[in-house]
């Protein structure tokens, strides 16, 4: 398990309603510790680094609505 970083991520912040472009996600033991706008890499030199270059990151939906009628 350990520590994941990943790397340059578009994250959807639904309280604030915007994007936050480019930012690092620290994940330690599977439970996300931190999301900052560019992490020290040198402090996590064990870290595996996951390069999303960009990619979309949301958070669950587990309390979405759910349509009674299915």
């Amino acid at each position: 398990m350990g520590i994941k970083i990943l790397k340059g991520v578009n994250l959807l912040d639904v309280e604030k309603k915007v994007i936050e472009k480019g930012v690092d996600i620290l994940i330690e033991e599977n439970v996300i510790k931190d999301i900052l706008g560019d992490l020290d890499l040198g402090k996590y030199q064990e870290a595996e680094i996951i390069d999303l270059n960009g990619k979309y990151v949301a958070p669950g939906l587990i309390n979405a609505p759910m349509m009674k009628h299915i």
